[in-house]
């Protein structure tokens, strides 16, 4: 769902390039919004498989396997 604030969007969206040390692109952007019930992020750390999960019922959790 598009952000329908446009104050609010100009200002999220000049912080973001300012960090990035980047110009902003010509006519702004558009920001949008999500509703996750969760996520989970898969990686490996050396010899470990990392599974970082977050859910709205639980909060977060990370599991490591070798």
């Amino acid at each position: 769902m598009k952000l329908g604030d446009d104050v609010a969007s100009t200002r999220i969206l000049s912080e973001y390039f300012a960090e990035l040390g980047v110009d902003p692109p010509d006519g702004g952007g558009d920001l949008y919004t999500i509703d996750l019930d969760s996520v989970v992020v898969v990686s490996v750390d050396d010899d470990e498989l990392v599974l970082d999960r977050w859910s709205a019922n639980s909060g977060r959790k990370v599991v490591r396997r070798t």
